[in-house]
């Protein structure tokens, strides 16, 4: 008897939703860092970090967007 693989959610909204994750813990330990709560990075670059970080989540939500209203999965 084959088993048969069923994948329960599209690759898209996989790559969504892990590359949110990496990102909003990004931001989350960039911030602690820059508010001095600990100092797991050096200031400098927990800013410089954590600027990149929101501009790629800004642009995966406009992304993920424009992906659920042209392919029509927002229905």
């Amino acid at each position: 008897m084959s088993e048969r693989q069923v994948r329960v959610y599209p690759r898209f909204e996989r790559f969504w939703h892990w590359t949110q994750v990496v990102l909003i813990v990004t931001l989350s330990v960039t911030g602690f860092s820059v508010n001095g709560v600990f100092a797991l990075i050096p200031f400098k670059a927990a800013v410089m970090v954590h600027i990149i970080a929101a501009l790629l989540l800004l642009a995966l939500w406009i992304f993920a967007t424009f992906w659920l209203f042209t392919t029509g999965t927002w229905r």
